[in-house]
C-alpha cells in the first residue's frame, strides 16, 4: 500500500481499529463475508479480550486485493 493511502487511514498517528460489524459497514459487505476472509486469511484481525477488531489498514488492504470489477474469474 502505498504510504498516500495508507496515512489516509491512520487518525493522529494511529491505526483506527473497528468491530466486525464497523468493518462490514465500512466494506458494503456482510459479517459473513468478514468472518469468511478472516478465516480464508483474507483479512487479518487482531483479539481484544473476546472481541474480534479489524484495522483499517487491513480492511483496506483486503478490499484493494479484490479483483476489480469485470476482471475474468476464470469461471465460464
Amino acid at each position: 500500500m502505498d504510504k498516500e493511502k495508507n496515512d489516509a487511514l491512520i487518525e493522529g498517528g494511529r491505526d483506527v481499529a473497528m468491530t466486525i460489524e464497523e468493518a462490514a459497514s465500512a466494506a458494503a459487505s456482510s459479517r459473513s463475508a468478514i468472518y469468511r476472509a478472516l478465516k480464508s486469511k483474507q483479512l487479518s484481525g487482531k483479539k481484544a479480550g473476546r472481541r474480534t477488531v479489524i484495522l483499517q489498514s487491513a480492511l483496506s488492504e483486503y478490499l484493494h486485493a479484490l479483483p476489480a470489477f469485470g476482471e475474468d474469474d476464470g469461471q465460464a
